[in-house]
């Protein structure tokens, strides 16, 4: 089976799938925020996703086989550094699918505004999340600062 992952903006449609994703503790403790267990939280936190729809500051579903299955957060820091983060939900865990969704991030970049702004990618990931740091390598991604802070480590890539 192909692995058909695309990347879209995200609309009030999306609020369920989301839902789904932020709330689920698998995912939390590899990622920057505590699991969200309050609806408000989670509704919060959806509403601030929606409107950040390009650089400086983007966010992106993860689709796959019709349904959100992730987000994709684009950051502009310190002016000229583009800082990415992203996560799928655990049940497609090691199929390929972080890798795929890699690719299309990375030329998601290279086909937007973000391409003129940076020229480098950074990536923080939990300590123990290797299996997220075996996705970035495969992606050129390399390890520049372990412990960039408490219990994570940063990947970065140029970029032409």
């Amino acid at each position: 089976m192909k692995l058909e992952v695309t990347l879209r903006h995200l609309n009030q449609g999306d609020y369920e799938d989301v839902r789904d994703y932020v709330c689920n503790p698998e995912v939390a403790k590899y990622l920057t925020w505590q699991v969200y267990t309050q609806e408000k939280d989670v509704r919060d936190y959806f509403n601030k996703s929606l409107p950040k729809i390009a650089c400086p500051d983007e966010v992106l579903g993860i689709e796959y086989q019709g349904k959100m299955i992730g987000t994709v957060h684009l950051i502009l820091r310190q002016g000229n550094f583009i800082q990415m983060g992203f996560g799928i939900t655990p049940h497609l865990w090691g199929q390929g699918i972080g890798t795929k969704t890699l690719v299309v991030i990375l030329s998601h970049i290279q086909n937007t505004e973000w391409s003129k702004i940076s020229k480098e990618i950074w990536a923080d990931i939990h300590q123990n999340n290797i299996y997220a740091a075996k996705t970035l390598e495969k992606g050129g991604f390399i390890l520049q600062k372990p412990g960039v802070e408490l219990n994570r480590n940063r990947f970065t890539l140029k970029i032409a």
